[in-house]
């Protein structure tokens, strides 16, 4: 058989699929089984498993409760997509070196994963441009991807201390995603300094603290700002005036005190504002 490409992903397909008839398919490299009710058995004798073939492997809600034995021998993956599993514990050594020059897209979202290699700072995937992390059980530091990555959520996880400073390397992101962590400490002022990239900046519901350091360029690109359920204390800085693609900005339940930001009604795209439980004070004249 001379099959390239294989979608049948979102159908009603049940019972168990022996996932080893894709390795006798020598031209095979686009697989999508996701969201079935499929159950996928894994054979261990097949020798073609050990083959480099894949580039787009979606195996979304297919029950997977580990990662998948073959993965380890592809280095040419590009895209990735084992989310919504139950897969458990610590993603293994060995799936770090999977693709570390191809693979762009990694979504491991909504499993039960605990944490990468002990060893294991910055991310190894130096092409990744998507990494979704988010809705696990992940704890302590932030994995940091590498440079390229324009999207970066390890949102719902129990991660904890300061942000790194190595997310300052991320000058090409387009959404940062970091919200319901146990985050603590000032956030990085380089973070102030994306606004010209960046198009959604999420740090809702952790424990950072200090001044707020955006800094908007009249460049700026960003749509949404939530830094909501923290302890950010001081003044609200006024650059926020030239953030004019802003559409949504939640300070809610912080210590900001302030004068009230009526000059925020200049804004032309601002929808969404939420400034509740924080010390505003008379509004400016």
């Amino acid at each position: 058989m001379n099959l390239e490409v294989l979608s049948i992903a979102q159908n009603n397909l049940g019972d168990t699929l022996k996932f080893d008839m894709f390795f006798d398919m020598s031209h095979f490299t686009y697989l999508d089984l996701s969201y079935n009710n499929l159950s996928l058995l894994f054979g261990g004798t097949n020798t073609n498993a050990t083959l480099s073939k894949f580039k787009l492997v979606v195996l979304c809600s297919c029950n997977l409760t580990e990662f998948p034995f073959f993965l380890r021998y592809q280095r040419k993956l590009e895209w990735l997509d084992l989310s919504e599993n139950k897969i458990y514990g610590q993603v293994p050594k060995w799936m770090q070196n999977t693709s570390q020059e191809t693979l762009m897209w990694m979504s491991l979202g909504n499993n039960f994963l605990t944490s990468f290699h002990q060893s294991t700072t910055i991310l190894p995937w130096v092409s990744l441009r998507v990494m979704d992390l988010s809705s696990n059980m992940l704890e302590g530091s932030q994995p940091i991807p590498p440079p390229s990555t324009i999207h970066y959520d390890v949102s719902n996880n129990r991660l904890n201390g300061e942000i790194s400073p190595l997310i300052c390397n991320l000058s090409h992101l387009l959404v940062l995603d970091v919200s319901n962590n146990n985050f603590s400490g000032m956030i990085p002022h380089c973070l102030g300094n994306f606004s010209d990239s960046l198009l959604v900046l999420n740090l809702r519901n952790n424990s950072f603290n200090g001044i707020i350091p955006l800094s908007c360029t009249k460049a700026s690109n960003l749509r949404m700002i939530d830094f909501s359920d923290n302890q950010f204390q001081g003044i609200l800085p006024q650059s926020l005036v030239t953030c004019t693609m802003l559409e949504s900005l939640d300070l809610a339940n912080n210590q900001l005190v302030d004068v009230f930001p009526s000059w925020l009604g200049s804004l032309p795209e601002l929808k969404h504002l939420i400034l509740k439980q924080n010390r505003f004070y008379e509004l400016e004249k």
